[in-house]
Parts: structure tokens; C-alpha cells; sequence
């Protein structure tokens, strides 16, 4: 999934990045596109962040290209058996996510 929001980023920025993800790649993304400086994009976001493993130069790396993003600390790892993204943790993202989505 952040490969492919990766891959979409680059896209909206203007890097020519194909459709099929490189076997070269760094953390999902191509290294042709590695040297691509992003246009940075104004619309709001989130960043759930994973506590004891996302360092803060990943969310820097995140402003540079989204205005206004807002980074919500989670309590676990980005993967492993306490990864965020496993319950009861990508519970609690759902329903912060559901409280801030408008109805």
C-alpha cells in the first residue's frame, strides 16, 4: 500500500514512473525516480505513526511534500507482532479515523 502511494505521488508531481514497480527499488520506489524532486501537495492528511519504530525524519520527509498533514502517534511497531497495522492497534487507527471523517 505505501509503495503504491508512493508510486502515486510521484505521479501527481510529474515523475515518469511506469505502472509495474521495479525490481531496483528503495522502500517501493524506483530508483529512477529516487533523484525527482516532489512539488509538494496541498490537501490534508493524516500520519498515523508508528510509536517505537517510524523515526521523526519519515515525518519530516512527509511534510516536504504534504502542506498539512497531521501526525497521530500510535502505539507499536510499523511491522512484527506488534505491528499497528494488526488488532487491536488498526482498530484504534479505524476509529480515530472514522471520528475525524466528516458524516
Amino acid at each position: 500500500m505505501a509503495g503504491r502511494l508512493g508510486r502515486r505521488l510521484m505521479t501527481w508531481s510529474g515523475a515518469d514512473v511506469s505502472d509495474e514497480p521495479e525490481r531496483t527499488s528503495v522502500g517501493g520506489v524506483p530508483v529512477e525516480a529516487l533523484d525527482h524532486r516532489f512539488e509538494p501537495v496541498s490537501v490534508r492528511s493524516l500520519f498515523y505513526k508508528a510509536s517505537t519504530t517510524n523515526p521523526d525524519r519519515t515525518v519530516h520527509r512527509w511534510r516536504s511534500t504534504l502542506m498539512d498533514i497531521t501526525v497521530i502517534d500510535v502505539d507499536g511497531r510499523h511491522r512484527g507482532f506488534d505491528s499497528i497495522m494488526e488488532p487491536p492497534r488498526v482498530s484504534q487507527i479505524a476509529d480515530d479515523l472514522a471520528r475525524r471523517l466528516p458524516s
